[in-house]
């Protein structure tokens, strides 16, 4: 992990943290914390807190003219060939219209190698999903345009394992026969595509140089020089088959050993602007936002933030549990007493972005706008049960129009236009 110092004193999250431990633990609004989660609960709410001080004190209380968004995850890449199902564009549609009405003005969508790579579907033994692919993400993309929302694309590579399972793509069969300069050219074939069939607003060709080495098996794409050479390959080749109105841009995760050795390497590739990825609030990861964020303006370009959640995870957990490959994380964010904690996190977000005239925000696990998964009732499933679970809860409540509590504070935050409900759900 990155030793970026944090420019503000730790001493108010220290007193905050004295006083959290003299009360009750109980998540308001998101029911009582269980016994299990209550130092994870307390070090996560200190985190927050501290950045949201650190972040109030320095802005002028100024909305930004952000693209506020959200990850549109009814078209998730992941879901490999389940986008070509008939019944995906009417969910998709359904969801377009439910974020509208929280006021989100931007989705993501991801569109990762080797989707749109023709050479792929012919390994995969299907070559004519090439063409329905690119069907796909044309309608999807003159779906979000016409609604006059912005899109926001990220190619990086896809999820083998339990990301994608039931996908219909043999990826851990592919990436072993796909060396790095093959790896460079089909990734730049995917983009040159996505600009020319899909026409997004933005168009991230990776925040993640750490995880996309992991799964590829690729690791010199891991190191500032090797993740700078692939992203100038591909924006030189983006650039010379033509960009439109499309913006190019890349950058790191927060959590990313030295992620300013690789902002520093990126400025020089030629993108437009820096993206970053924010999950894991350890140490001092949320704080050092505001170095990176200020080290891409010295170089000249502006931020984004096309992926963002508070990742439930202890300092313990930081290297014993991976991320990319274990969903125990993400399974833990289905329950509702971290719903009070998902909207401050949120909230702090969106401060900061509006402080740092950010051009888009764009949070991850949307599906909890719409629902969470009791504890007591569903706290002892498996965890990829829990993930089953809770995507079907929230694609029900999406279907009812309803609006958690998080959604809620969502909308209210970035100031959406339409008027919510939030219910217990």
């Amino acid at each position: 992990m990155s030793q970026i110092t944090a420019r503000r004193s730790v001493l108010p999250a220290l007193i905050l943290l004295a006083i959290l431990w003299t009360v009750p633990l109980r998540a308001q609004g998101g029911g009582a914390v269980p016994p299990e989660y209550s130092d994870l609960y307390r070090m996560l709410d200190g985190k927050i807190a501290a950045f949201d001080a650190t972040v109030s004190s320095a802005w002028n209380g100024r909305s930004a003219d952000d693209a506020w968004g959200a990850e549109l995850l009814t078209a998730n890449c992941n879901r490999g060939r389940q986008l070509l199902n008939p019944r995906t564009l009417a969910g998709v549609k359904l969801e377009l219209a439910r974020l509208q009405a929280l006021g989100v003005r931007a989705v993501t969508v991801c569109i990762g190698f080797p989707l749109l790579y023709r050479p792929f579907f012919q390994f995969n033994g299907d070559p004519d999903d090439y063409d329905r692919f690119v069907a796909f993400y044309r309608t999807l993309g003159e779906e979000v345009h016409g609604r006059g929302m912005k899109l926001i694309v990220e190619t990086s590579v896809l999820f083998p394992g339990v990301y994608s399972r039931g996908a219909g793509l043999k990826l851990a069969e592919y990436y072993p026969t796909v060396d790095a300069r093959a790896l460079a050219i089909g990734r730049a074939d995917v983009a040159k595509t996505i600009v020319r069939e899909v026409r997004p607003d933005f168009l991230n060709l990776g925040s993640e140089p750490d995880t996309q080495a992991r799964l590829t098996g690729r690791r010199y794409f891991a190191t500032p020089d090797g993740n700078a050479q692939l992203l100038r390959y591909m924006v030189t080749e983006v650039r010379k088959a033509g960009t439109g109105d499309t913006r190019l841009g890349a950058g790191v995760g927060s959590w990313q050993g030295r992620a300013d050795a690789f902002l520093a390497a990126i400025c020089s590739t030629g993108v437009d602007y820096m993206d970053l990825h924010v999950y894991p609030v350890n140490g001092d990861m949320l704080e050092r936002l505001i170095p990176l964020t200020e080290q891409a303006a010295r170089c000249g370009k502006p931020v984004a933030i096309s992926e963002a959640w508070l990742q439930k995870e202890r300092d313990s957990e930081l290297r014993a549990i991976d991320a990319a490959v274990d969903p125990e994380f993400y399974a833990r964010d289905s329950f509702r007493f971290w719903s009070p904690l998902d909207q401050r996190f949120l909230e702090a977000l969106v401060k900061f972005s509006n402080w740092k005239q950010l051009l888009y925000f764009s949070p991850f696990w949307s599906k909890f706008f719409w629902a969470y998964l009791d504890y007591g009732q569903s706290g002892a499933l498996p965890k990829e049960q829990l993930l089953q679970a809770s995507t079907r809860a929230a694609g029900q409540a999406l279907g009812r129009g309803e609006v958690s509590p998080t959604g809620a504070a969502y909308r209210q935050a970035i100031g959406g236009a339409t008027r919510a409900t939030p219910n217990p759900r």
